[in-house]
């Protein structure tokens, strides 16, 4: 019963975290392409130094998205040995 239990929690946060993923990806593409249509010279004036520094926290907050995800990730394989994850279903 217990294990029951487990996996349909599993599930549901699977499910849970497919569901927000989706979302939250898909809005951060969207405001990307938005950002990007600011290169656009025939709109905006802009130094190579402020597109720079947009591109630079963008790669940044990836950078940290990145670090977040590989640290649970490896603190989920040192946890459980050989657990492995894949959004595969």
């Amino acid at each position: 019963m217990d294990s029951d239990f487990n996996d349909k929690k599993f599930i549901k946060q699977s499910n849970k975290f497919k569901e927000i993923a989706s979302i939250r990806v898909s809005n951060a593409i969207k405001n990307i392409r938005l950002t990007s249509n600011l290169a656009n010279k025939r709109n905006y004036i802009y130094t190579e130094e402020q597109y720079k520094k947009i591109v630079r926290a963008l790669q940044d907050e990836v950078s940290d998205l990145k670090k977040r995800f590989e640290k649970e990730v490896s603190k989920d394989l040192s946890n459980n040995n050989k657990k492995v994850f894949s959004l595969d279903d």
